[in-house]
């Protein structure tokens, strides 16, 4: 179980597009092979699925980054005010 400094330390990695995700990629290798019949050389492809690192998306980096700022209460609809403030109205003179 991740602590909460953990879990901001990997929002604050993805935010800025140092956290990487794992992607199945299809790989093709190519080979020249010679037709015992012709003489002629083939290629023949061998594919192969090989997992890569890749920076995540942009759109998980703002999600990161949206997270982070909830955190810190960066966008608040309410502003609440304190202390004795006075309101001084002037209705008509």
């Amino acid at each position: 179980m991740l602590s909460a400094n953990e879990i901001l330390h990997l929002l604050s990695n993805a935010a800025v597009g140092e956290e990487t995700e794992l992607k199945e990629v299809v790989t093709k290798r190519g080979e020249y092979v010679k037709n015992p019949d012709t003489g002629k050389y083939n290629i023949i492809y061998n594919e192969s699925v090989e997992m890569v690192e890749v920076p995540i998306k942009i759109s998980g980096r703002l999600k990161a980054r949206d997270l982070l700022g909830k955190y810190h209460t960066l966008f608040t609809d309410k502003h609440e005010l304190t202390g004795d403030t006075p309101v001084i109205i002037n209705v008509g003179e």
